[in-house]
Parts: structure tokens; sequence; C-alpha cells
């Protein structure tokens, strides 16, 4: 006999994976008798309890006594005759250690989704937590932070799949299944597919962006997997471009109505502004001053573009001194940020001479930064990316820091702001704009990653082999990939 409890955080993924599986011979339990409910009934009376207890385990868990285990036991017995059987639901992972502690033989299969599968199956169903994402995703960080807990723990019982394993009539996850918990398994699997909105999963994909944590644990989720997330392949582009022109028509007409309106209400405020204060206008002393007012405001531009000539004069005179990178970021660098110009200056290996709009990494497959000492707290790092050789030079770009691998993300066309600045990264993906520029590179700086104080910080940039612009018809014949601007490192929060 196989006990086997499913667990995932939406319960619209439990019902799919419960489905799929039935269709393997995996059974539902059946209701015992002495105890007089089902499984649904004992889950929802075991949250209630550890809600309620208040006293538990040194980690937090509640403590479940003997007559919870007696109610288990009973649901075990009026299922041995099964040889598997099981059930799945959200709630069960607050009783993992519980079952894995009570019943030795059973496993337990862990399905987890992106940060976007989640927040798509949100604006699916029309749940609130669509409306605060940020808090819909930090609850999805805590759910599967524990989920990935219980699975390094327990390595052995468990099966760590994405939902997408379970797509299609791919019979892989029910191989997966008895190669990992040594059962044998039916084979009368048909094609079944989670419901998914196309225009949901690009919203959602577009609000997870910045959400660089729960990225991170994502990939870890994904790395550890036994069954991990593959490349979706919907055939959508051609229509998601359409859509996209058709949405960005609509919010470029709904913008402008909008600052008509506004306008519209700045011209009636002045208007009744200057009919309140008419008598003010006509008084020849308030003319004179402000007569005076308006030359002393010309006299001013001036002065200030005279000292911007200056300025552009002398920084076109100036010669930078030959300084270690440390030496130079003294003026650039404060407890809470430091801001490396890499047309400046640099304390590194792999760089070419820096250029007007910044520095060409390429002199060798590694390009190394010093950066001076900074606080040991959580940091974030964002490295701005003014040209490339490829995009395949952007998208494969490895950064560490003092010999730990950061999980970056890279933010194309990163200057692009305001409302509109999703649907035109999504518009310059899907008609696959040749240098989609410039870019960021962010990345989440853990405090232990960072060096010891008075000890300066290695960053270390990784890429694809350089290549040679002659290659291209050019007469540069450097070996060149990411041409880096600045590298700036702060404190997070």
């Amino acid at each position: 006999m196989s006990v086997i409890l499913t667990v995932s955080m939406k319960q619209g993924w439990c019902d799919f994976a419960q489905h799929r599986l039935s269709e393997l011979g995996i059974h539902s339990p059946a209701e015992p008798e002495r105890i007089g409910m089902g499984v649904d009934q004992l889950i929802e009376r075991m949250s209630s309890y550890r809600a309620n207890e208040t006293s538990g385990a040194a980690d937090g868990r509640a403590i479940f006594g003997k007559t919870w285990e007696i109610a288990a036991a009973e649901l075990v017995i009026a299922n041995a005759d099964k040889p598997s059987w099981g059930w799945a639901d959200p709630r069960n992972l607050d009783f993992l250690e519980f079952w894995q502690e009570f019943e030795p033989t059973a496993k337990f299969v862990l399905i987890y989704g992106s940060p976007s599968d989640s927040l798509s199956y949100d604006l699916n169903e029309r749940r609130s937590a669509a409306r605060d994402h940020r808090s819909a995703l930090k609850k999805w960080a805590i759910y599967h932070e524990t989920l990935l807990k219980f699975y390094h723990k327990h390595r052995h019982k468990c099966a760590l799949m994405h939902i997408d394993s379970f797509s299609g009539n791919d019979e892989g996850f029910a191989t997966a299944l008895e190669q990992k918990f040594g059962i044998e398994l039916r084979r009368s699997l048909q094609a079944r597919h989670l419901n998914r909105s196309a225009i949901n999963n690009v919203i959602a994909e577009r609000l997870c962006d910045e959400m660089l944590a729960e990225q991170a644990l994502f990939v870890e989720l994904n790395d550890s997997a036994d069954m991990p997330q593959i490349q979706r392949n919907n055939g959508e582009d051609e229509w998601l471009s359409d859509m996209f022109a058709e949405l960005q028509t609509w919010a470029e007409t709904l913008d402008r109505a909008q600052q008509l309106e506004r306008e519209n209400l700045r011209q009636k405020s002045l208007i009744e502004q200057l009919e309140g204060n008419i008598e003010v206008w006509e008084n020849s002393d308030a003319v004179a001053d402000l007569q005076l007012t308006e030359l002393q405001l010309r006299q001013v531009q001036e002065e200030l573009h005279f000292y911007f000539s200056e300025y552009q004069k002398l920084q076109q005179e100036t010669t930078f001194p030959n300084l270690s990178g440390s030496e130079y970021l003294q003026g650039h660098a404060s407890s809470d940020a430091l801001v490396l110009d890499l047309r400046a200056v640099v304390n590194g290996s792999g760089w070419h001479n820096s250029e007007a709009n910044g520095r060409w990494a390429g002199d060798a497959d590694i390009a190394t930064l010093k950066l001076p000492t900074f606080p040991q707290v959580d940091a974030e790092l964002r490295m701005r990316i003014v040209d490339t050789m490829s995009l395949e030079h952007l998208d494969a770009l490895q950064v560490t820091l003092n010999g730990q691998r950061l999980n970056g993300r890279i933010i194309r066309i990163c200057d692009v702001g305001g409302r509109l600045a999703p649907l035109r990264r999504l518009k310059a993906k899907l008609q696959k704009v040749e240098k989609p520029l410039p870019a960021e590179l962010i990345a989440r700086v853990s405090a232990r990653d960072i060096a010891a104080p008075g000890v300066e910080n290695e960053l270390e940039i990784r890429f694809p082999k350089p290549v040679s612009p002659t290659s291209s018809g050019h007469s540069d014949a450097r070996k060149l990939s990411v041409c880096v601007q600045t590298v700036r490192l702060s404190k997070v929060g």
C-alpha cells in the first residue's frame, strides 16, 4: 500500500493533478466509518486545531496528539485494500511533517508554479489577490519556501514537479513517479491541459518583472525539481503582437483623453483666478513688479548658460588621473550606495579602453571589476548595458560577486517609463528588435556575499565568446561582447 499526498498552493492545480493521478490508478480515499468524516473534514478540523494551538514544536509546528493519530490511523485502515491512494489539497502543506512521521511509507507529490503562473491563475479565477500582486507574491514565496525546505529534508520521499508536468498526453511524470517511489502505475492518460489565458499570462509576467526575490526562489525550485518547468511554445506570438498593437492604441487614446481633461481643468482654474484678481492686473505697480521679475529671471538664465558652457569646456580639457578603482570611487561611494562609471578609470581586467558612452568587455572571456568596501547588508546590483554584439551576449550574461553567482534579471529598453513601458518592451520582444537597448541587469545581493569591512569586492562578468566587428564588415578588429556604462551597488530598504 502506498499513501500519496499531493500539495500545491492553488486548489485548481491540486484538482488537476489529482485527476491525472487517478488516471494512473491512484485512488481517492474512502471515508472511515468509525470516525464518520472524510479526508476533507479531517483536514479542516486539523487546520482549526492548528490555528488554535498555542504550544507547539521548536520550529513552530503544532503538536498533534494521540487523538489525531487515531483519526489518521482510521483513514489508513479504511483504505488499506488499495495498492495506491491519496488526495490533493493546498492545506496539506501544514501537515506534511505529521504524515511523514505517522506513516513512514507515505509519499509526497509537491507541485509548484512560477510567480507569474500563480498570478495568472488568480487573474483567471478573478481572485481579489490579483488586485494586490505584491502581497500575493509574498504569500507565494512563503508557501514555496516551506515546500522547498520539506523537499530538501525528505528528498527520497518527495517528487517536486512543475504544474506543467501534468499537462498534455506525455507520460513523463508517470515514469518519474514510478522511478522515484518504486510503484507501478497504469497508463491510460488522455491529453488534458490547464485552463490558461494568454492575455493574463502576459499581464502576470509584466507584473512579476521587478519581483527579484521571488524570481530567484523560482530558479531554485526549478533547479531542484525532479520535473522542472519546460519552455512553453503556445504559437501565440502573432496573436499577441496584434493584441499588443490594439491595446497600445487604446492606451494612447486614453492617455490623450486624460491629458485633454487635465488641460481643460487647468484652463478653467486659470480663468477663474484671472477673473478673481482682475484688479491686481490693472494695478500699474503689480505690472511693474512682474516686469522686474521677468528681467531678473532672464539674467539668471544667462548666468546659468554661461556657467554651463564653462563646465563643458572644463570637462573636455580634464584628464583622469591614474588611480585604482577604490581611489577613484572615493567621491562616488557612500554608506548607502556606490557607483562605478566605466567611462572613467577602473580597476579590473578583460576591458578595452573607455569610449564616450561606456567601456566594452571582451578582451577575455571574463571581465572583472574591483569595487570598494561596502557595508555587509542586503543590497541590489544594477549594471547598465548600452551596447552589445548580439542578444546572445546580453541574455547569457553571468555575474558573480566575490565568487557567489547572482541570479540577475535583464530589463530591456530600461529607459522606457510610464504605463506603456511593459507593453513597449513586449512589442520589442515579439518583433525581435535586434538591440533593445539600453538594458539593465538587476540582481539581489545577500549581505553574506559582500566582503568583510575594509576588503574590496570583486565583480566577475562572464559572457559567450567575444566576436569582432570585422565579421560584419567593420574595420574594428577588437574582440567585443557587451558595452557597460555604470555599475551601481545600493542598500535595499
